[in-house]
């Protein structure tokens, strides 16, 4: 497409004037809307056109109609191409020319197609228009600057006078507080009013909820305000009973603009008090309430798949134990999730639901026989200070029994069963400072899964409050239950933001089991006090496209961070559960709940049992139609806090697929790969090595270190590698230091300096130098280009402390890489084939690592894996392919402090033959290759003096769908 230059722009404003009667030539701000002189751009910002106070009514006499309207001095901030752009004008009104602050930082010229964003009084926006909009800190009561802020988005045209124009809109339709402090009565009104130093003319706006709400110790509250509009910053959000004020809030101050749900909305958090006990009185209270049993027995008779599926399963696993002895065979077994005791937890959680759903009194007896012996199961770990298993799963299913069974229990029942069990939970459950750990307990933060033991307490105090077992213990664990899930929902949407990713970009974790804990945050909430915190956890609604862009063929997995290698697919069980959550959950968004129903066809196979068995049943929504979901789409994405470049030609078995990993926000269970990429064309082609043995040396030693990855060593001698998470199997030698791979000792710290998309090609640009270590490295930076569909070129600027330190390119491979010649070499495996060229160094020596022996070989020596792997996690042993067994290490043939290393990668089908011919040459501190791909021809110039950058050129450009933006 044709760029619109600052030298191109009078001219068509000449062509458009020429034909425009003088009349019409007008400038309506009355100045020049030209260019200024030195070229830089000038915007009319406009603003939108509807009122936004009441006007003169009957009921509201003598209030005009009000609009909002620019100032002089009023600066808006403009982004464009990645570029952020003050401008102000001088002239007041609904329509005013705005020019740059700093005639050096100003718009200059603009692409056609290009997305402008800009915003008046806000801070923290991306550029893109999309994310969290914070309220700058000077919009508080009483200042000058207390105006509605305004949010523009437009794509660039001009109109038939010449003007580039911005429409501004105010950003408030969605209000949403929270209350800490108990409201026993019901709210029927909210209303807005003018705080005091408001600037403009208003009145109280009274909106009336669609009826009474009991917001019982509320929790968080949201009324949409539809069509109504504010007209001050200064606004406060006033809730009434009748006369009487119950509740009042500064409502622009800290406020965050969230756009995840909705296209303009305000997400204003508001704590009051000390949070209370609101858990309701009655049992059952946890996941459902006995008004809700009903409706779960009628979904069950009138759904087939629940029926034959979910429902049988249960009944079948719980028949068939009715009549057998309840046994725990070794009970003292040091990691209790090495068999299968645990388990009897869930089947104590199914036993008593299927009780509540048949009345039937075998499963009721059942259920307390078994939690008796559970019970004594429980306590007899506890008392040799072992664990029950690595997730709480079965012990928090299990604590739901005692909810659901509370109300058919005599009182010498409850009094029998009720205390043992409760003190068999707390034993279990971890309260900092109380006991001591325990071999292969997870007492991990609210940053991980949230399934260790510091989430228990939660569970426990749902079941058992208001019991007269210990009420005030209950109290307090509820208090510090709730807490925790805030922190973690708060952890998860700051890390997640508002782009495709999770909470780790390992997915076999933040696509696994980690959403179980959201959903069970919303769920449990609203049986148990009534309120609906749903929005707290709309984050989750990222999970879906980030599910949808690191999809391979076949649910496949790039197999990112710390997975297994050994199936290669994502968690389908796992995310099956999740969907189905979803879509349960927030029912009432129908393009949520379309695009997980799409997703549910790729992803079938549910769980036979599940974390809570329980949730299948709560899911009493028939899921929308899947047709109505936008289908998935080819092109590139970056998950900018996952740390992640996606890149795809398609997204059927035989499109290529590309994971580049860069950026990042959490070192939760990721390696130190900083610029490794994984590439995906029938199968793996660039491969990410290695596996995780629990425990063996090989993952804390090999797996998880740069030399298992696609990236460049640069080895000091002498250097400590950081230690990472992993211990020494049976028969390994604990002693041994990690070893020196050369590669980076900071999972943090990589940042990428541009990504830009056309028709043709993907470039990205990723500075990894902060991961390496300071003293050995100046510069790790490496250019990818991937010409779409197979053609990738790789460009690595290198640079040591000294000129000895070693620098290594690498490329692991699945199968042996087949030589041909001194700069070439090719691998073919599962019907796919991969041929790489070493283009500079000219004299670089190529070296094959790998087979037996050597597969996993850093520092010299092998770390293979350990022996005794179980069949459950590694089917195929030591020796699955996924694992990549060989690498090609590129070594320039003589030591300099600047190293460059340039290759051409292509994929493709086993019939596979040639590279495109190429020519490599260096001019004037450039290093130049030409090519033709496709028919096209490409010309790839490299700045070696520069610290980043390529320049492409005969490239036809398109639009970028998914910018890359560098506030």
């Amino acid at each position: 497409m044709k760029r619109l230059t600052s030298s191109l722009f009078p001219l068509l404003l000449a062509a458009l004037f020429s034909c425009t009667p003088a009349s019409e030539q007008e400038n309506p701000a009355g100045e020049d809307i030209f260019p200024a002189e030195d070229g830089s751009i000038i915007l009319l910002a406009r603003m939108a056109q509807e009122n936004i106070v009441p006007v003169d009514t009957e009921e509201n006499p003598g209030i005009p109609a009000g609009r909002l309207s620019w100032k002089a001095g009023d600066r808006i901030t403009i982004a464009c191409d990645g570029k952020l752009y003050i401008y102000e004008t001088k002239t007041p009104g609904r329509e005013s020319i705005f020019r740059p602050v700093d005639k050096d930082n100003a718009l200059q010229e603009l692409k056609a197609g290009t997305r402008l964003a800009a915003w008046y009084n806000a801070s923290s926006v991306q550029p893109s228009g999309e994310g969290s909009f914070t309220i700058e800190p000077n919009q508080v009561e009483g200042e000058a600057s207390n105006r509605v802020p305004l949010f523009s988005e437009f794509t660039l045209q001009v109109n038939s006078d010449g003007m580039v124009e911005m429409v501004f809109q105010p950003m408030a339709s969605i209000l949403e507080f929270r209350l800490r402090a108990p409201v026993d009565y019901l709210v029927d009104r909210v209303v807005f009013t003018p705080a005091s130093g408001a600037q403009g003319e208003t009145s109280s706006l009274s909106l009336t909820l669609p009826g009474p709400q009991n917001i019982v110790g509320g929790r968080s509250v949201c009324f949409v305000t539809g069509k109504m509009k504010m007209d001050t910053t200064g606004a406060q959000l006033d809730l009434y009973n009748g006369t009487e004020l119950v509740f009042s809030q500064i409502l622009w101050k800290d406020v965050k603009v969230d756009l995840t749900a909705s296209p303009l909305h305000c997400w204003c958090p508001v704590v009051v008090d000390d949070v209370e006990t609101i858990i309701r009185t009655p049992h059952p209270r946890m996941f459902f309430t006995a008004k809700d049993l009903p409706a779960m027995r009628n979904r069950i008779q009138q759904n087939a798949y629940l029926n034959n599926h979910e429902y049988r399963w249960m009944k079948e696993r719980v028949d068939a134990l009715l009549d057998q002895p309840i046994t725990f065979p070794n009970p003292l077994e040091l990691d209790g999730s090495n068999n299968t005791n645990h388990e009897w937890g869930f089947r104590l959680h199914e036993a008593a639901l299927l009780w509540l759903l048949t009345q039937e009194t075998k499963y009721l007896d059942f259920s307390k026989k078994l939690m008796k012996a559970l019970t004594e199961y429980y306590q007899l770990r506890n008392d040799n200070n072992l664990n029950i298993d690595w997730y709480i799963f079965s012990q928090a299913s299990a604590a739901c029994a005692w909810d659901w069974l509370y109300n058919d229990l005599t009182p010498a029942e409850r009094k029998e069963l009720g205390p043992a069990f409760y003190q068999a939970l707390c034993g279990i459950a971890w309260f900092p400072g109380q006991r001591s750990g325990r071999y292969r307990e997870n007492v991990s933060d609210y940053t991980s899964g949230c399934y260790g033991t510091p989430m228990l307490p939660w569970y426990i105090s749902l079941a058992f409050s208001g019991d007269g077992i210990d009420d005030a213990a209950c109290d307090s664990m509820f208090e510090s239950g709730y807490a925790l899930n805030e922190q973690m929902a708060a952890y998860r949407r700051d890390m997640i933001g508002n782009a495709p990713g999770a909470a780790t970009p390992c997915v076999v974790y933040s696509l696994g089991y980690y959403p179980v804990a959201d959903f069970n945050f919303a769920r449990l909430v609203k049986s148990a006090t009534g309120l609906d915190i749903s929005q707290q956890v709309q984050y989750v609604f990222h999970y879906l496209d980030y599910i949808d862009w690191v999809r391979l063929p076949g649910n496949g997995s790039y197999g990112f961070g710390d997975e297994h290698h050994t199936t290669a697919t994502l968690p389908i069980k796992e995310i099956n559960y999740s969907m189905r959550e979803i879509a349960s959950l927030f029912s009432d968004y129908p393009g949520i709940t379309s695009k997980a129903s799409r997703l549910l066809e790729e992803f079938t196979v549910s769980f036979m049992a599940a974390p809570f068995p329980v949730i299948p049943f709560l899911h009493l929504q028939d899921l929308p139609d899947p047709e109505s979901a936008a289908p998935s789409q080819p092109g590139v994405i970056f998950c900018e806090n996952m740390g992640e470049v996606i890149m795809r030609s398609g997204t059927l078995e035989g499109d290529t697929y590309c994971l580049f990993s860069t950026g990042g926000k959490t070192e939760n269970h990721t390696h130190y790969d900083k610029n490794h990429f994984t590439i995906y064309k029938n199968g793996f082609r660039a491969v990410d090595s290695g596996t995780r043995p629990e425990p063996g040396l090989h993952l804390p030693y090999y797996y998880a270190r740069t030399v298992a990855h696609n990236c460049v060593t640069v080895r000091m001698p002498g250097e400590v590698m950081p230690e990472h998470w992993g211990s020494a199997a049976p028969g390994e030698d604990a002693s041994l230091p990690v070893p020196n791979d050369g590669g980076q000792n900071s999972i943090l710290g990589c940042v990428l300096k541009n990504l830009e998309e056309t028709d043709s090609y993907v470039s990205l640009s990723s500075d990894a130098t902060a991961c390496y270590n300071s003293a050995k490295v100046s510069l790790v930076e490496r250019e990818f280009i991937w010409f779409k569909p197979d053609l990738f070129v790789v460009f690595d600027r290198v640079e040591s402390k000294n000129k000895d330190y070693p620098k290594k390119w690498l490329l692991h491979t699945v199968s042996e890489p087949v030589m041909n010649g001194a700069s070439e070499f090719s691998e073919t495996s599962s019907g796919g084939k991969m041929i790489c060229r070493t283009l500079w160094p000219s004299d670089a020596v190529l070296e094959k690592i790998g087979g037996p022996g050597y597969e996993y070989w850093s520092d010299g020596r092998n770390w293979p894996l350990p022996d005794n792997l179980p069949v459950s996690l590694f089917p195929e042993g030591p020796n699955s392919p996924n694992f990549g067994h060989w690498r090609v290490e590129v070594n320039p043939a003589s030591a300099a402090l600047q190293d460059y290393f340039l290759h051409m990668i292509i994929v493709g089908d086993e019939f596979l033959t040639s590279l495109p011919e190429t020519q490599t040459w260096k001019e004037g501190g450039n290093l130049h290759l030409r090519f033709t791909y496709r028919g096209n021809p490409f010309e790839l110039s490299f700045d070696t003096g520069a610290a980043s950058g390529v320049v492409i050129k005969d490239v036809q450009s398109g639009f970028n769908n998914y910018p890359f933006i560098q506030l």
